[in-house]
């Protein structure tokens, strides 16, 4: 009888790519939740979602090197063929749908729309990086070369408490409400930043889940701008309470 051999170099360059690339190309979102939803009442206007700028720099390779490390990147060869500003602004735009903040949400490929108000604003940053932890991973593409089940436990247990940093940052600048009947901003923010530097599991710098990390940062930031937008037409009503207007009111 002949011996199997359990070393394949087939194996190997599989779970090599496994780590390095997205299993597949990258479409910017996420699922949306109940810690995503605005539970008062609506706004009660329209808003339509513009196609933001696109001000980002655009990283070319996924693994990168700088500081004595590799790095993997949200580098743009990993995306869906759609531009950065197009997928960021549908994001925002599904995101305020479900957040129920205003009345009605139209998304940036709605041009027959009319609305109350316009959101725009410029994507002027949208980065994550995982620092490869080497050893780590070699370990876990060699198990995987010594069949299924064995090597999956064997390079789990060898494994489990390495640790890398992520580093993640979106810049969302020149947001702007307006109202599209006065042609008048009604609410505004000059930068909007939102940054996560932090120490996971190694497998965190896989490809797929850096560019799922770029996505959670987003999430908070568009989160964070739902609320102060909230925030911003709460104040302005209760100011207007005595006086029957409010400076985010528009004609419906």
């Amino acid at each position: 009888m002949n011996t199997p051999s359990f070393f394949s170099p087939f194996l190997f360059a599989c779970g090599f790519l496994a780590l390095v690339f997205p299993s597949c190309a990258h479409r910017v979102g996420y699922k949306l939740g109940k810690q995503d939803s605005r539970i008062a009442n609506p706004i009660p206007y329209s808003v339509k979602v513009l196609e933001f700028q696109d001000e980002a720099p655009v990283g070319e390779k996924i693994l990168v090197a700088g500081g004595g490390h590799k790095w993997r990147t949200n580098a743009q060869e990993g995306y869906e063929e759609e531009r950065l500003s197009q997928a960021v602004s549908r994001t925002i735009a599904e995101h305020l749908e479900h957040s129920n903040l205003f009345a009605k949400v139209y998304y940036p490929e709605d041009s027959d729309a009319t609305a109350s108000l316009e959101l725009s604003g410029v994507v002027r940053d949208y980065n994550a990086m995982g620092k490869v932890n080497e050893k780590a991973e070699k370990i876990v593409i060699l198990g995987s070369t010594f069949g299924w089940l064995p090597g999956a436990l064997g390079s789990l247990g060898a494994t489990s408490f390495s640790k890398t940093d992520v580093l993640t940052r979106v810049d969302l600048g020149d947001l702007k409400l307006t109202n599209t009947q006065e042609n008048r901003v009604v609410w505004s923010k000059r930068s909007h930043v939102h940054r996560k530097n932090f120490r996971a599991h190694f497998m965190k710098a896989d490809a797929d889940e850096v560019y799922e990390a770029a996505d959670d940062t987003l999430r908070e930031a568009i989160n964070e701008m739902i609320q102060e937008i909230a925030d911003a037409y709460d104040a302005d009503e209760a100011k207007a309470a005595g006086r029957g207007s409010i400076s985010i009111a528009v004609t419906p």
